[in-house]
């Protein structure tokens, strides 16, 4: 080599050769690696092993030093020959110690055979530690130089050590070692207690000691050694253990036993993987185990599939489902099987109840979301929101809801949408034997998740908003804002559309209030001191569910107060005509007693009957008739029902015996009175109950009305699409309309047509001149 000014340096003659010098080192560090990998390593002192890192290091360091001070003509590097010949005693020695340990116990078997190979790879790994602490500078200044210059042989001296543990005792001893490992786990398969740590220790050193050769710098385990030697015949041994434990275990055990004996099973699999093998021997493992366990078995399930979802009271039906929709086998008959199963438990659920549940819209409401709950828990649980298994379970609810034994009774597909209304109506109204206030909000929410799988929303709509008005008129309302909550959450589930009529009665009803507030103003400047508190709740008759009144006349009590209202609201709004709705009108009686004083809700017909007696102490029927202006049969039936509660009794009745069944005839003549002695363990009695015409009537009228909206809907969507779209076939026309209208109800196709036909007489849309299938829009 030359110096900076370009001179060769002279070598020292003297200097020994390269051999000597490697000899010279060894024979300073075999005393001490001999003691190394002796029985006990541990007793080497912290000074020795000092002493044999610095003769390293010094050695390395010189090498390192006579290679930058020297260089041969022939391009040789002496320093590679030093560094190597050290690594290739090294070597030989480590060679010499595994084939001393390899004739070893060779004749030994099962539990022996692990844990003498176990026993013998603990001592030797940590004795190469001790030994790639020793060389680690050697490791960290030649290694990756030794291996640029070409030696693909030379590797960090705790690789080399695993490389040669491979070569000289794995590849003698794998056979030996997995079929005691197998055996071992066979063992614990069969419930007995075995060391799992013989089997961790073995297994992992596969892993350990399969260094890549190609690129030690590669610190990814190498598994191919793992899987070569252990994985494949475990994979193998595993399918014949269970292929043979279950035929015979199916033959003398039910299916639900057998089942909770697969779930310990796969837990049990995934628990030894995770203690003694590679996380990657787990996904094959499983997959094994679930052809096994279930996919053979797949006919067996399906069978017990109905029975165990009638009657589980170990949760059977979970584990099935959860088996067979892991295992990704046949899923679509696993979705149809359950959705076919919840719809059947669900019909049955609903016709043990359906008598009562059809004039009980909560024991309705509560059985389906029993339904809901049951499955959905079922699901959510056990699959983590499995999306196959929801929507099977969605579409067996909406049929459910939908069709069943109420609606069938019913002889109406909206039974379920009134009976829906209903409850949410219960939930709303003033009821102080409840905690409605903290408890609406939960029966809300619960009543949407019904309200989701409902076919007539259109329908609900229209049911809920009479019974919305109604709760508003009659101030029953919970509160406003749970009037507003819900149509919020009406809003959320549809549009905004859907819910503008019951905002609009909202809206209403406070302007009613602020107008009701003005008239009692208004009256005290007129000098009218209210002796009766008399409201006037002031609607739009468009807007409002509410048909056309019934006759009657205002009681002389209230006249002064109405007329006074009228002259009031007239001179705010001079274009607007007023008309009493007495058909819904109501007010608060106080009625004295000997015993005491009640107060009673009756509506202006039971009013108008009732004030008539403050005058006279009996009327005819006829003299009734003629005095409050109402019809016969609707007089009729209000007499009816103020007999049956007794208030009224004939005069030919004693009060002390008045029936409480109004069974008897009413003629014109017949002499009503009121009953002095009437009793009731209420104060407030609430006496307004619908007439039978007028519910008879509502109902009728209902059906007309939803009709008709149904039509008036689907002309809107038509003209709407047609709007954007210019141009249709029918058959796209018609599939947009079942689509845009889906959230509200299910429109008939025959309806769609009838409507388009209307839309090209009102001249709309017209059909294309060439295209009669095809239709356009009309601007």
């Amino acid at each position: 080599m030359e110096a900076a000014g370009g001179e060769p340096v002279e070598r020292d003659n003297d200097e020994p050769p390269e051999e000597a010098q490697v000899e010279k080192i060894w024979s300073q560090l075999h005393g001490g690696i001999l003691k190394v990998y002796s029985s006990n390593p541990m007793g080497m002192s912290r000074g020795h092993y000092m002493e044999l890192y610095s003769c390293v290091y010094n050695y390395a360091l010189s090498t390192s030093w006579h290679s930058i001070m020297t260089r041969r003509p022939t391009g040789r590097h002496p320093e590679h020959s030093l560094i190597l010949g050290l690594y290739e005693r090294i070597k030989h020695f480590l060679e010499s110690y595994l084939v001393g340990h390899s004739g070893k116990k060779v004749d030994l078997m099962n539990d022996d055979v692990l844990r003498f190979y176990v026993s013998a790879w603990e001592e030797y790994r940590f004795s190469s530690t001790v030994l790639d602490g020793i060389c680690d500078f050697v490791n960290r200044t030649w290694t990756k130089r030794m291996r640029a210059a070409g030696y693909a042989q030379f590797f960090r001296i705790y690789d080399l050590t695993l490389i040669l543990w491979k070569r000289y005792i794995i590849s003698k001893f794998k056979d030996q070692i997995t079929k005691s490992v197998l055996t071992l786990i066979e063992k614990a398969r069969n419930g007995e207690e075995i060391d799992t740590g013989l089997i961790r220790v073995a297994l992992s050193s596969f892993v350990e000691a399969d260094v890549n050769e190609d690129d030690p710098s590669d610190k990814k385990p190498g598994l191919k050694t793992y899987k070569v030697a252990f994985e494949d015949s475990f994979l193998e041994a595993t399918e014949f253990y269970y292929n043979r434990a279950t035929t015979q275990y199916l033959q003398s055990h039910s299916v639900a036993e057998y089942l909770r004996l697969v779930d310990i099973c796969l837990n049990e699999e995934r628990r030894r993987v995770q203690l003694c093998m590679h996380e990657s021997t787990l996904k094959p493992l499983l997959t094994i185990c679930q052809k096994v366990l279930i996919e053979s078995h797949l006919e067996v399930f399906y069978g017990e599939l109905k029975n165990l979802l009638k009657s589980d009271p170990e949760n059977c039906i979970g584990r099935l489902l959860k088996l067979v929709y892991r295992s990704n086998c046949e899923p679509e008959r696993l979705k149809a099987l359950f959705e076919e199963q919840v719809e059947a438990d669900g019909q049955a659920s609903i016709e043990k109840v359906a008598d009562k549940a059809l004039q009980d819209p909560k024991l309705y409401v509560c059985t389906l979301l029993e339904v809901y709950k049951k499955y959905t828990t079922l699901i959510f649980a056990e699959f983590a929101h499995a999306q196959g298994l929801v929507q099977s379970l969605d579409e067996a609810l909406r049929r459910l809801v939908n069709n069943n034994a109420v609606t069938k009774l019913a002889d109406s597909s909206a039974k379920s949408a009134e009976l829906l209304a209903r409850y949410c109506g219960s939930l709303l109204n003033k009821n102080p034997r409840s905690r409605q206030i903290q408890d609406f909000h939960d029966g809300l929410n619960e009543a949407m998740i019904v309200f989701k799988y409902l076919d007539d929303k259109d329908a609900f709509q229209n049911f809920y908003a009479k019974l919305c008005a109604k709760r508003l008129v009659n101030e029953t309302s919970i509160t406003d804002f749970a009037e507003k909550c819900m149509i919020s959450k009406l809003k959320q589930a549809c549009d905004v559309e859907y819910t503008l009529k019951l905002e609009r009665l909202c809206e209403d009803a406070i302007l009613s209030k602020d107008l009701s507030a003005e008239f009692k103003i208004y009256a005290e400047n007129f000098g009218q001191r209210v002796q009766m508190d008399f409201t006037a709740f002031v609607i739009p008759f468009i807007s409002w569910p509410f048909k056309e009144d019934y006759a009657c006349c205002i009681p002389s009590d209230l006249q002064p107060r109405a007329e006074l209202f009228l002259a009031f609201y007239s001179g705010k709004h001079k274009n607007r005509k007023l008309s009493w709705f007495h058909n819904v009108s109501w007010g608060d009686l106080a009625m004295r007693c000997p015993a005491t004083t009640y107060t009673l809700r009756a509506s202006m017909f039971q009013m108008a009957v009732l004030l008539q007696f403050n005058s006279e102490p009996n009327f005819t029927v006829q003299q009734l008739k003629h005095n409050t202006g109402i019809v016969m049969d609707t007089l009729l039936m209000v007499l009816q029902s103020l007999l049956k509660c007794r208030l009224l009794v004939r005069v030919e009745e004693r009060s002390e015996g008045a029936s409480s069944q109004a069974t008897f005839r009413l003629e014109p003549n017949t002499l009503l009175r009121v009953n002095d002695h009437y009793c009731n363990k209420r104060v407030r009695v609430n006496i307004n109950v619908p007439l039978k015409t007028e519910v008879q009537a509502q109902r009728e009228s209902e059906k007309k009305a939803a009709l008709e909206d149904r039509k008036m809907c689907i002309q809107a969507t038509i003209v709407r699409i047609m709007k954007v779209r210019k141009t249709l076939t029918h058959e796209e026309l018609v599939a947009e309309v079942l689509r845009q209208l889906s959230s509200r109800f299910k429109p008939d196709v025959l309806m769609i047509k009838a409507g388009i036909d209307i839309l090209i007489n009102k001249e709309y849309i017209k059909r294309a001149p060439a295209e009669p299938d095809v239709y356009n829009y009309v601007a």
